[in-house]
């Protein structure tokens, strides 16, 4: 019955505060499991508000990653072209299929070539591909892309659609 009264006391929390729901009492048929949960409640809706207000934040290392891959899988491509290089790395993190790290899904065998061959270290990231990383780590452009190559869609996934020299596929 607690871990029902924790749930309700979450869903209300999120609720409230997207604006979908006003704060009210919740009857439950024992006493004592409403003071239990009214306690819950208080306790949990705070720190939930709190959780749902913070900014996820990017450690440096993993900027200065990404933005090194954007960079050696994107340059000269369009500004749309190397935040839809970077939405496959962090949809793939977000993704139950993928490794849950921005340092797993690069360093992936087979995965972004630029990184294997050689490439990346003749790259140089500017703070423009670093302000730009930031930004869609915050404001993702497409939380669908995950598969992107040259010539032709990826054999593996659904293709979605093409952005200057890549083409881009969902899972």
């Amino acid at each position: 019955m607690k871990k029902f009264a924790l749930m309700l006391c979450v869903l209300v929390a999120v609720l409230i505060a997207a604006g979908f729901a006003q704060e009210r009492s919740y009857a439950v048929e024992t006493p004592t499991v409403i003071e239990t949960a009214n306690d819950i409640c208080k306790k949990s809706q705070g720190e939930i508000l709190r959780k749902l207000s913070e900014k996820p934040c990017l450690p440096e290392e993993d900027l200065e990653l990404l933005a090194l891959v954007v960079v050696a899988e994107a340059e000269g491509e369009s500004e749309l072209g190397q935040r839809l290089v970077c939405d496959t790395i962090l949809n793939r993190v977000d993704s139950p299929y993928f490794p849950d790290t921005i340092s797993d899904v690069i360093w992936q065998r087979n995965q972004y070539e630029s990184m294997w061959n050689g490439r990346a270290k003749r790259c140089v990231v500017t703070d423009a591909i670093r302000n730009l990383v930031r930004q869609e780590f915050e404001h993702r452009q497409n939380s669908d892309v995950v598969f992107f190559r040259t010539k032709h869609y990826s054999p593996y996934g659904s293709p979605l659609f093409q952005e200057g020299n890549h083409y881009f596929s969902s899972l």
